[in-house]
């Protein structure tokens, strides 16, 4: 059984921000996309999945993107299951132009729920979905674990709309990348985000009213994101300088 999927797809001009670098956001929907092709591909479709009450929620995922420059155009995501753990499945991505050049890595890690009680499965105990392995693995493993720093201080609260939500109901994962793109551009004006973490701790709902938090340290930016007492997300965004400025992050 091929293991490995490629997916073509292309970047549009309103993927990328005011600053001219593609947001992060947009890639994760492609590997989004890359990752349900090649499960329907093997005859697990979203649509089966629900008939079998199951569905696959993000558990983390990091994102580190190149030098390359990007620029709107044709690009090809390869993606492969590399293994489970426990239970989580992870899977990792390869974004690349037209020509080839890389453009970023992704590693992921999911679990699977039962859809109307969001009771996490083991893999063995799923009627659809098996665990599948394969040898790769992107430059840096496994999405690291976040050591978030004390004395994060709020930003902003927001009411959660239809706008930020997909099938599953909730805010999808990538909409979270472009939370910590707001939370950079306002701790560290002119920053550029080379690499995001994000780790998901729970659901955000339609009429949920999130609250993010975060701190600025060194060439990182740390942000939380909480739904009254309950934790809904925790991320980081390691950032580069754009041109000569002191420092990254006050």
């Amino acid at each position: 059984m091929e293991l490995c999927h490629e997916y073509k797809g292309r970047l549009i001009e309103p993927d990328f921000g005011a600053e001219g670098d593609v947001r992060l956001s947009a890639l994760m929907r492609h590997m989004q996309q890359s990752g349900s092709d090649q499960l329907a591909a093997l005859g697990i479709t979203y649509d089966k999945m629900r008939e079998h009450g199951e569905i696959f929620l993000m558990s983390c995922h990091e994102l580190r993107r190149t030098q390359t420059p990007v620029s709107p155009g044709d690009i090809v995501v390869t993606t492969w299951p590399r293994m489970s753990r426990g239970v989580r499945f992870f899977r990792d991505y390869r974004v690349c132009d037209g020509e080839g050049r890389l453009l970023a890595e992704c590693s992921t890690a999911w679990v699977l729920v039962k859809s109307a009680t969001r009771r996490i499965l083991r893999p063995s105990s799923s009627t659809i979905v098996k665990p599948m392995h394969c040898d790769l693995s992107v430059s840096f493993g496994d999405p690291g674990r976040l050591a978030m720093p004390g004395g994060l201080t709020q930003l902003r609260r927001l009411k959660v709309g239809r706008s930020l939500l997909d099938v599953n109901g909730h805010v999808n994962n990538a909409v979270y990348a472009d939370f910590l793109l707001d939370c950079v551009s306002e701790l560290c004006p002119g920053a550029r985000i080379i690499g995001q973490v994000i780790s998901f701790c729970g659901e955000a709902l339609e009429g949920d009213e999130l609250t993010l938090c975060a701190a600025g340290e060194g060439d990182r930016v740390y942000v939380a994101g909480r739904i009254g007492d309950r934790r809904c997300f925790e991320a980081a965004a390691f950032l580069a300088e754009r041109k000569a400025q002191q420092p990254l992050c006050p």
